[in-house]
């Protein structure tokens, strides 16, 4: 599975920071968003997880995460995607 989070790219060292507390691997994409008809500069959080754990574990974490990319961002709200994938780690 792969989970993508989508915030405003406001402050991506804090947000590395922040993920890196709750998860040991990810990638950190930039790209344009629109929010409301704004144009805005986004953050894109990658984290791939391996295909025998049920999404739900990491439920807690991500809204533990989200809550403080969404506090520090000062958003008021964050996308989270969860899109299912087969991942290999090679």
């Amino acid at each position: 599975m792969l989970i993508r989070i989508c915030t405003e790219d406001t402050n991506s060292e804090r947000t590395r920071e922040l993920t890196s507390e709750y998860f040991d691997g990810f990638t950190l994409l930039r790209g344009m968003g629109v929010w409301k008809g704004k144009l805005e500069p986004s953050l894109i959080i990658e984290i791939t997880t391996e295909n025998n754990v049920a999404p739900t574990v990491y439920d807690a974490k991500i809204e533990a995460l989200v809550d403080l990319i969404k506090r520090e961002n000062k958003q008021e709200c964050v996308l989270v995607q969860y899109i299912n994938s087969h991942n290999l780690f090679l």
